[in-house]
């Protein structure tokens, strides 16, 4: 049973030609690109001054954090005061339904459960440090950046909720004078301030206790970190690439990576903290923060160097050897001839 457990996964990283040529799961991680390097073993090759690689991941690093610093600064200011309109819509009136996944479970969920699948996955099957740095760095960017667009919109569009009345809670007394007061002879409705109607306001601010809807946080967090691990796993495994490998490696790679972020998006919407609208913009951002933060640390989304930390890429040409020199059409012409003599 150990033997057939073990086969199926050193099966799952090779392909139906054989071991693949980019890394092995038994040997430290070993790069080849035959548009740059002709040699197999580049990473080993690599000698940088320590200080030099020391100062691009602290830089690197500080980027992430300043960023997160960014998105605090964000969610620290005054949400915008929430326009409400009298008579109410009845799409504003939704009950009040426990969070299925409440914030501390999205914050592990979304950002420490795919950390520690990209290290688990590197020290098992990689065991490259810099593709471990590249990993990690990968995903706290993504939820970086997904926490500083969700944040920003947060600040600059706002958006009430679906169960906007039960979190307002409005003064039905102070909504009768300022209705009759500001109510226009061409129009039935009135559109009130959440600071001037609402009990449920922070003392001293008069603004609405509750982070407005648009987007979706828990969708944008999510999504960023599932989409990253997706993409991070999927190239390691060649599962973007049909002529190397099964299509159950895409199935195995894509369905968890993608169900589970889909799974917390309809709770939101369910639970009646979001419309659908504001999910699938909190989805997206999502998707676009994962995208962006593996290809600034990889070299291709679904190429065949898809796997390749781009600290390789960069580095080996530099310090190494020089790309390799295509083809002219006279050599290919001397190719041809002497296959076709070795033929006859």
């Amino acid at each position: 049973m150990a033997q057939q457990i073990k086969r199926f996964f050193i099966d799952l990283f090779e392909t139906k030609h054989g071991k693949r040529e980019y890394w092995s799961i038994t040997q430290p991680i070993q790069y080849v690109h035959a548009k740059f390097w002709k040699s197999q073993d580049i990473p080993a090759r690599i000698t940088r001054n320590k200080w030099s690689i020391a100062s691009m991941y602290i830089l690197d690093w500080l980027v992430m954090i300043i960023t997160y610093l960014f998105a605090i600064l964000w969610s620290a200011m005054p949400n915008p005061d929430e326009q409400i309109r009298f008579p109410i819509d009845p799409e504003f009136m939704r009950p009040f339904v426990d969070e299925t996944i409440s914030v501390t479970l999205v914050v592990i969920l979304g950002a420490v459960v795919p950390a520690i699948i990209v290290v688990v996955f590197n020290l098992l099957f990689v065991r490259d440090g810099h593709d471990l740095n590249h990993g990690i760095m990968g995903v706290g960017f993504s939820l970086a950046m997904s926490t500083f667009w969700t944040n920003f919109l947060w600040l600059t569009i706002g958006g009430a909720r679906p169960k906007l009345i039960y979190q307002c809670d409005p003064d039905q007394a102070i909504v009768d004078a300022l209705y009759a007061a500001r109510k226009h002879p061409w129009s039935d409705y009135v559109y009130l301030y959440a600071s001037e109607v609402c009990k449920n306001k922070i003392a001293g601010l008069g603004v609405f206790i509750w982070t407005p809807g648009f987007p979706s946080g828990h969708a944008s967090n999510v999504f960023a970190g599932w989409i990253y691990v997706m993409l991070y796993i999927g190239a390691k495994v060649s599962a973007w690439s049909f002529s190397t490998g099964p299509t159950y490696k895409f199935v195995f790679t894509a369905l968890p990576c993608v169900a589970i972020p889909v799974f917390v998006a309809c709770t939101r919407i369910l639970n009646h903290a979001h419309f659908p609208h504001q999910v699938v913009v909190g989805s997206l951002i999502g998707i676009v923060a994962a995208v962006a933060a593996y290809r600034l640390r990889y070299c291709s989304l679904f190429g065949l160097d898809a796997h390749i930390p781009n600290f390789y890429m960069t580095r080996g040409i530099a310090d190494h050897e020089a790309p390799v020199k295509p083809l002219d059409s006279i050599s290919i012409e001397k190719a041809e001839k002497t296959e076709n003599k070795n033929i006859i």
